[in-house]
Parts: structure tokens; C-alpha cells; sequence
């Protein structure tokens, strides 16, 4: 792949920012951030169910005709609204950022024939006029001048003046074309970005914080944080001060005390927001926006979080705490699960906490993976008893699973190594991969079948060199671990939920093995409830009921034992360490309990009420 430093400088861009000129705003530099990640193309993933996920989904994009995306940019109003959905020209950005993406990490030039075919295109429909404005539907340009010129504001969470979701849709296409110069190398992908950018600053420059609010109260996806790597790819200071006007007036205004209001609020709009809000730090260094940022990952993580990591209600946050009432088959969903990746991602680079990690980790297994099952994709995986996997009709949560759907695969294998600013290599999650250590002229290479097998190999090929490599110690693994380095037993100091430090000189042939002892454990949904959800160390645990028909009908399935703690009760099967049978288990009979990624397309349970058998009292 050519330019690989345009990448790499990219990359260092996107994290970090240029000076401000102002005194009273500090200037930030790389070393404020703790770790950074390894670009994609320095990390190939090696064979595993991951890589199964991601050759799919690389199957599927180049199964899809770009052509389609730009059918209504290059038409009239009244053809693009008669002949192509909304959802079809909102797709385009999305579209851009997968392929994109994936082009990052496979090099493939397929990929790249078809961003650079989808950005001239976009390049030819902005060159229409000379304005840099570039939207679905030419009516949005009128629309959006006659705001400037002082109109009239009407807004809602979806409408702005009529249009539906306009700032999104535009936050949605510039997060496709800053990806397609970043990780596609199309350099005419910054100038089209950069022309837009220069629009939206005619338009909004001007306006006052009371119109700025009315705008923002309709759904404006990422625009802040894509206006800031703008500015940070272009080093343009207006467009920062761009940025700052579409992130709401007073950071107060969503906080009672040390609560933040989440209550009915839209996951995916409070996490876009909350994203803004860290690349404001990131540029100003500015600890009230950090320090918020920190406070909604733990509200949100403590209250309105499954045990399995991701989130309650359908699309929107509710009570706090209210988990049972919540069991619904619309939650969660992929985007918003996704999107707080990002930010978790964001914030394990500000402070390299085992926390973050262990996060991840379960959104990994208990979310990414289920919802590109083998069988089929399905962004909302309900959580309801006897439950099926499935996909919602055209709808803007929809158009977002599918947008964070496409390019999620990258997140995730984004999060693998890290290097800390102490020159340290990091390794957070358990992947089969290898990674191309330029700076230390060296191969590290992850060799392991986790979860499957509790047990990681790392090894380093290269001259050899002295650093220190730190390895998470999940909170899940509460009977200790053991480690060697070349073959010899070491002490491992740590607790479960931090980062074990390894020292030696690391290279030709050397070797660190980690082993993590698993079993099957119980967390109860907290609340004040009997649900319970079973994990086989990060991984939840469904039990599969049939794929007909509900065979427990009406009645939610429950789980009656002989004995406590429950995680005593259940053994693998011969074939599958990842297979579960119940031992001393009276209801129900026979129902075998595997991870959900793994699961045929049937019904299933993963919240199970327990009893005793003196609590039990059967339904008739």
C-alpha cells in the first residue's frame, strides 16, 4: 500500500492537535496522551473467528455497486426523491468508511477502486456549483442559506426546517471522506471534505448560541468531532472554533449535581455528543470536558449497562438501574454499542486502565460477534426470554446499526496493542494477530485461541530489545494466572483489573505465555432482581431452546437448582469448551448454554430468573 506515512501521520493527527493560539489555552502535545494505538496496516489479524467476521463482510462489500450511492447527488430534486430512498444517499459515508477501512488492513485494490470511484463522483456533484456544498438533496443548500440570513428555526429530534436529520446525514459523509484520505490514501477525499467544511462555516460563523441550541436540538450526529479532525488535518483554526458552536452552550445543563440526565435520552445522539466533548479536550486540553467525558462512561457503564456490556432500552436510555423492566426486543443495538467503544477507546488512550479493556471486551463478545452470527447480521439483539435475533425495517436506528456495522470490525481490531509514551507495548485484547513493530524493528506476534483456551502466547522476532510489555489482567480472572518467559516460570504481579508488567529483552524467538484459569460464573442484573446472566470468563452464555417455536410458550424460562452458587452447576460438554450442560439443574432439562456469537438462529435466553428448589413455585 502506497504512502504509508500519510497514514501514520494521519493517525498521530486524528489523536492529537495542532497549537492554539490563544494564551489562555494550552498547548497539547503527544505525550498527553498515556498510549496510541498501532495504525491498521501495521496489525494483520491471523485466523480466528474474527477474521472469519471480517472476511464476510468484505465479501459483502464488494458484492454492493457503489453506483447506487450517488444516484441522487448527480440528479435533480424531484428524481432523487422519486427514485432513491433517504436511506440509500445517507449511506454513502458509511459505505466510504468500510471500504476504506478494510483497504487498511487488506491492501486489497478493489477497495481502493471503488473509493476513488465514489469520491469523484461526490467531487463532480460538489463541483456543480461553487458554493462547496454538497448534500443529498439540492433543496438542503436554500434551506440551510435562508438560517443564516436570520430565518426562522423550527427543530426537533429528526426535523430541521423539514429537512430530516440534515447534520447527520453531513457528519455521516465527512467521517466517510476524512476515512477515505486517512485509511484509503484518496487525497482527493480531504478536498472534497475541506469544501464542505468551508460551506458550513459560511452558514454557521454567524449564528447566535440561542439559534446554535434550536439547531442541535435535532439529531446532529458526530459533526463537532468531525470538524475538529478537520481542522486538525488542515491546521485551519476557524474550523476549531467551527467545532465548538455545535457542541451545546453549557456542559451543566445535562448534570444534577455529579448525575448526569440520561433519562429518554437517544444512546446514540448522548455518545455522539460525549465524543465532542473528548476532542475538545483533545484540543484544549480543558479538564471540565475530560472530566465529563469520564463521568458518563462510568454513569453510563454502572446504570444503564447489562452485565454483558451492552445497553438497556431501545435506543434511548432509561431509569437508572431499572434493568428488569428493560428486557425488551428492540435492546440493544449495535450503533450506539459501538459508538461507545470509541469512547472507551478514547479514554483507555488518556489513561491505559484495565477497566476500559475489560469493557470492550465484552461488547466484543457479547455484542459484535452475536450480531454478525455466521448465519446471519441482526444489529439488535434482543434480550428478552425466548427471543430470536433480528433486523428492524428501514429506520434511522436501523441506518445506524448498519453504518457502525460496516466499520466496526476496524474498532475493535484497532484496540489489540498499544504503545504507552514510556516506549511499553501494550496488549489489551486477546486476538490472533501480528503486529509490525516499525520503531522497534520487530514481528510480535499473538498466538491464541481464546476464549476457547485460556492461554496466550505472545512472540517476538527481531533484534533483540529491552522494554517493558504490559499485558491486562481481566477482572474476570479471579483464580490468579501463570506466566513464563522462554519457557521459564516468572511471578506475576497484578490484581484482576489491571495490567500485568512483563520486563526482558525481547526478541529472536523469545516468548511470553500467559494462562487465565476460566470457569463458568453468575452476575445478577442489578436492581433488586432474580435475572441473572452466566459467563464463561468475558463471554455470555445462552441457553438455546429450540428453533421452531418458543417451546416453553408463554412462560419465561427459569432455572431451578439443587444448589449455590449456580456456576457450580453447569459442565462443558466433550466436544466444545465452550458448550455447557447443567449438573443438579432441575428446570430446565437439557438446554445446552453456549456463548450467543456462537448460537444456530433460534430462540434463546440470556437473563434467566433463579430459584432454589424451595422458592420455586411452579406457573400453571
Amino acid at each position: 500500500m502506497k504512502n504509508r506515512i500519510l497514514f501514520v501521520l494521519g493517525l498521530f493527527l486524528l489523536l492529537n492537535a495542532c497549537s492554539a493560539p490563544e494564551e489562555k489555552i494550552k498547548k497539547r502535545t503527544l505525550g498527553d496522551l498515556e498510549v496510541l494505538p498501532f495504525h491498521p496496516s501495521l496489525v494483520t489479524l491471523n485466523e480466528s473467528p474474527f477474521t472469519d467476521i471480517r472476511d464476510r463482510e468484505f465479501r459483502r462489500l464488494l458484492e454492493i455497486n457503489p453506483k447506487r450511492y450517488l444516484s441522487g447527488f448527480q440528479q435533480d430534486e424531484a428524481m432523487a426523491d422519486s427514485t432513491s430512498s433517504w436511506r440509500t444517499g445517507y449511506e454513502v459515508g458509511p459505505y466510504l468508511s468500510a471500504c476504506s477501512r478494510m483497504y487498511a488492513s487488506t491492501g486489497d485494490p478493489r477497495l481502493s477502486d471503488r473509493i476513488t470511484y465514489v469520491v469523484n463522483g461526490l467531487e463532480e456533484a460538489q463541483n456543480k456549483g461553487n458554493s462547496g456544498f454538497l448534500g443529498y438533496l439540492p433543496s438542503w443548500e436554500a434551506a440551510f442559506l435562508n438560517i443564516a440570513s436570520g430565518g426562522e428555526i423550527i427543530s426537533d429530534e429528526s426535523l430541521l426546517n423539514g429537512m430530516e436529520r440534515p447534520l447527520y446525514f453531513t457528519s455521516s459523509l465527512m467521517t466517510g471522506l476524512i476515512d477515505a484520505y486517512i485509511y484509503g490514501d484518496n487525497r482527493r477525499a480531504l478536498h472534497v471534505v475541506t469544501e464542505m467544511t468551508r460551506w458550513i462555516n459560511g452558514v454557521f460563523q454567524d449564528l447566535s448560541t440561542d439559534q446554535m441550541d434550536k439547531i442541535l436540538r435535532c439529531d446532529h450526529g458526530r459533526i463537532s468531532e468531525v470538524l475538529s479532525n478537520v481542522h486538525i488535518l488542515t491546521g485551519k483554526n476557524r474550523y476549531r472554533f467551527l467545532a465548538f458552536k455545535f457542541q451545546p452552550s453549557e456542559i451543566e445543563t445535562f448534570q444534577q449535581g455529579d448525575t448526569i440526565l440520561l433519562n429518554g435520552k437517544d444512546q446514540y445522539a448522548e455518545i455522539s455528543k460525549v465524543l465532542g466533548y473528548a476532542k475538545l479536550y483533545e484540543l484544549l486540553a480543558s479538564e471540565q470536558e475530560r472530566d465529563f467525558a469520564v463521568k458518563f462512561w462510568d454513569q453510563v457503564t454502572s446504570h444503564y449497562t447489562y452485565p454483558g456490556g451492552n445497553f438497556t432500552g431501545k435506543g434511548y436510555f432509561g431509569n437508572p438501574d431499572q434493568f428488569n423492566q428493560s428486557l425488551e426486543k428492540y435492546a440493544p443495538q449495535l450503533a450506539s454499542s459501538v459508538l461507545m467503544a470509541r469512547l472507551t477507546h478514547r479514554l483507555f488512550c488518556w489513561e491505559p486502565e484495565a477497566r476500559y479493556g475489560d469493557y470492550i471486551e465484552k461488547l466484543l463478545y457479547n455484542q459484535f460477534f452475536p450480531c454478525f452470527n455466521t448465519n446471519q447480521s441482526s444489529y439488535f439483539l434482543p434480550m428478552t426470554p425466548s427471543a430470536l435475533p433480528f433486523e428492524e425495517p428501514d429506520s434511522i436506528q436501523a441506518f445506524r446499526n448498519f453504518e457502525m456495522g460496516m466499520m466496526s470490525f476496524v474498532d475493535f481490531s484497532g484496540a489489540i496493542f498499544y504503545e504507552g509514551k514510556d516506549q511499553s507495548l501494550y496488549l489489551n485484547l486477546f486476538i490472533p494477530s501480528t503486529l509490525n513493530y516499525l520503531k522497534k524493528k520487530m514481528q510480535v506476534t499473538l498466538e491464541t485461541k481464546f476464549p476457547s483456551e485460556p492461554r496466550i502466547v505472545l512472540r517476538f522476532e527481531g533484534a533483540p530489545r529491552e522494554f517493558p510489555v504490559r499485558v491486562r489482567y481481566p477482572q474476570w480472572a479471579k483464580h490468579g494466572v501463570k506466566a513464563m518467559i522462554d519457557g521459564e516460570a516468572v511471578e506475576v504481579k497484578g490484581t484482576p483489573g489491571s495490567f500485568m508488567t512483563f520486563k526482558s529483552k525481547w526478541g529472536y524467538g523469545s516468548s511470553l505465555e500467559i494462562s487465565f484459569p476460566m470457569y463458568v460464573n453468575s452476575e445478577i442484573i442489578p436492581g433488586g432482581s432474580r435475572k441473572t446472566a452466566l459467563f464463561y470468563g468475558p463471554v455470555i452464555l445462552a441457553g438455546y431452546l429450540g428453533a421452531d417455536s418458543a417451546p416453553l410458550g408463554d412462560h419465561a424460562p427459569v432455572i431451578v437448582v439443587n444448589q449455590k452458587p449456580l456456576s457450580t452447576n453447569f459442565y462443558p460438554t466433550a466436544k466444545d469448551p465452550l458448550s455447557f450442560y447443567p449438573a443438579g439443574v432441575i428446570s430446565p432439562e437439557n438446554i445446552r448454554f453456549m456463548p450467543a456469537y456462537q448460537a444456530p438462529h433460534q430462540f434463546y435466553s440470556i437473563y434467566w430468573d433463579v430459584y432454589t428448589q424451595d422458592e420455586y413455585i411452579p406457573v400453571p
